[in-house]
């Protein structure tokens, strides 16, 4: 008994399986892209979020431990000092932590209350006095093709926020 292959029982030809290959190619690539994408922007999110949990950090240390704290920041890293950011004195908590991209750059402002001298040499740095009160100013990360993230500090109550 023969048996007699219908239309149905061939398979796939070539032409079907390189059409499937080519939508599932082209797929591919916009989902990479779309990959690349996300992640740098998590990677500029996370250096923002990174830089305000070390701020707010030295904050309550501050208020916790009636030390002054200071942050200072550089155009690709900050360290954090208990007392002044240089000179006698200051302990080192945390130094150099850097930024997770080399695209990434920080510049800043920040003016310093009556009474309060900052020893900061080179960039910017942020003082947290053991009253609440703080260096006032701002701290902007960027990032080639992305929203600048800003960092505002309040020196009145020491406030951490961001915008962008």
């Amino acid at each position: 008994m023969s048996r007699r292959f219908t239309h149905a029982d061939r398979g796939t030809t070539l032409v079907e399986l390189l059409t499937s290959m080519s939508i599932m190619a082209i797929m591919l690539a916009v989902a990479t892209s779309a990959f690349v994408s996300y992640r740098a922007s998590s990677e500029h999110s996370g250096a923002r979020d990174t830089v305000v949990s070390t701020l707010r950090n030295a904050s309550e240390r501050a208020l916790s431990e009636q030390r002054t704290y200071c942050v200072s920041f550089s155009t690709s890293a900050w360290s954090l000092y208990r007392a002044a950011c240089s000179g006698t004195g200051s302990v080192a908590i945390k130094t150099d932590v850097s930024l997770d991209a080399a695209q990434e750059t920080m510049t800043g402002s920040f003016s310093h209350p009556a009474g309060h001298a900052s020893a900061c040499g080179t960039g910017a740095c942020v003082y947290f006095y053991p009253r609440g009160n703080s260096s006032d100013g701002t701290l902007t990360i960027r990032r080639d093709g992305r929203t600048d993230h800003v960092v505002d500090v309040e020196g009145l109550t020491s406030r951490v926020s961001t915008s962008g």
